[in-house]
């Protein structure tokens, strides 16, 4: 719903059973809200075979099914990750951190940063005082993949409370709230990454969480930094990504609604199933 001038004053998302309305900071604050719908515990996919050496696991074999035929791969092909059919049906999935120095280069190769990768917008919004002087604390490092594992643990220390009282806020109320899930860490690393000079966009996904025993919808992100995209998550303590996070897609998060960054893996999660076949816990094996 629009005015005349072309502000939106309301917006739904039914796949996510969501409206969201615009209204004065007085009024929000009016009363009590209930708390939005939380696609963390709403939506897992459980883990056949699950394993706790899925966290520390370099590269990791599943067997993905789907509901209905599905002709195209149900997960992207890229460095970190190659979905390809199975002969007894479904699809074999290899993922792994993607630590294969000349194999991120080739793929940089494939897909450079673009404009909206490095633009300020509505919720990557890197050129507010509060998001430059927050990316300043972090010194200068050695490569810029160092700069930005820097930045993914400066986010981590950054949030200090942990909760999913918001779906998707700006990187300037981050900032300020230190409050938030993964969407929020993912939003804020890719505004203080972009204020280093280092395009960045987010990534939503699957992660495997043990205490729930399956994957669940999760965001992290993809910097370019020494001439490739790497991956990041802000949502642990060291920033790295494992064979537990199973990329869908990724975005610049240009889109003004914003919400639609996560229609691809709700469309996923319907009805799929995820099998465990294997674990590498060595990278040199």
């Amino acid at each position: 719903w629009m005015d005349r001038d072309g502000q939106i004053l309301k917006t739904e998302e039914p796949t996510l059973g969501q409206t969201v309305t615009r209204t004065t900071k007085e009024k929000a604050l009016a009363k009590q809200r209930a708390a939005p719908p939380d696609l963390i515990t709403e939506t897992v996919i459980p883990l056949k075979a699950e394993s706790n050496a899925l966290a520390g696991a370099h590269a990791a074999r599943f067997r993905v099914h789907t509901a209905g035929a599905n002709t195209k791969p149900p997960f992207p092909n890229s460095v970190c990750q190659v979905c390809t059919p199975a002969e007894a049906g479904g699809w074999n999935l290899l993922v792994s951190a993607g630590e294969d120095q000349a194999a991120l280069a080739k793929d940089g190769q494939k897909d450079l940063p673009q404009a909206a990768d490095r633009k300020p917008n509505r919720y990557v919004d890197q050129n507010d005082a509060a998001i430059r002087q927050l990316a300043a604390e972090v010194g200068p490092a050695a490569t810029e993949s160092l700069l930005a594992k820097a930045l993914a643990e400066h986010v981590y220390l950054w949030i200090t409370r942990k909760d999913f009282s918001t779906v998707l806020a700006t990187a300037t109320e981050v900032a300020r709230t230190r409050t938030g899930d993964c969407t929020e860490h993912a939003v804020l690393l890719a505004a203080l990454a972009r204020a280093r000079g280092l395009p960045a966009r987010v990534v939503v996904g699957l992660v495997y969480v043990p205490s729930l025993g399956g994957f669940a919808y999760h965001m992290w992100n993809q910097i370019w930094c020494d001439g490739a995209w790497r991956f990041f998550d802000a949502t642990q303590s060291d920033g790295k990504c494992g064979a537990g996070h199973i990329k869908v897609a990724d975005a610049a998060l240009d889109d003004q609604s914003g919400l639609t960054v996560f229609l691809p893996v709700l469309q996923v999660m319907g009805g799929t199933k995820i099998e465990l076949k294997g674990v590498v816990a060595d990278r040199d094996h």
